[in-house]
């Protein structure tokens, strides 16, 4: 994410409308076990982002940041938890 952001500090992003792709959850996948590590580099980049640009971005900004990221990985914790038997591999 960060080599993205340092390209973004140096021009403008261009979004699509539609969606261009997606991706399926497994069971074995890496993110099922690493849903704490998540929110944990999330707040950490975003930490990142407030020093790369000194007044950039608002405390509040980190925070609502911060919190999206925990509240992302609650959402994630649920989801493997009500969808485990599909997400058990066959």
């Amino acid at each position: 994410m960060a080599s993205y952001t340092k390209v973004l500090f140096h021009g403008d992003l261009y979004a699509l409308r539609q969606v261009v792709g997606g991706f399926r959850v497994s069971a074995g996948q890496w993110s099922v076990a690493l849903v704490a590590e998540q929110a944990r580099q999330a707040k950490a980049y975003h930490r990142w982002v407030s020093e790369q640009l000194p007044g950039g971005l608002r405390a509040a900004d980190v925070w609502q940041g911060n919190r999206r990221a925990e509240l992302a990985a609650l959402q994630r914790r649920v989801f493997y938890t009500v969808f485990r038997s599909r997400l058990s591999p066959r």
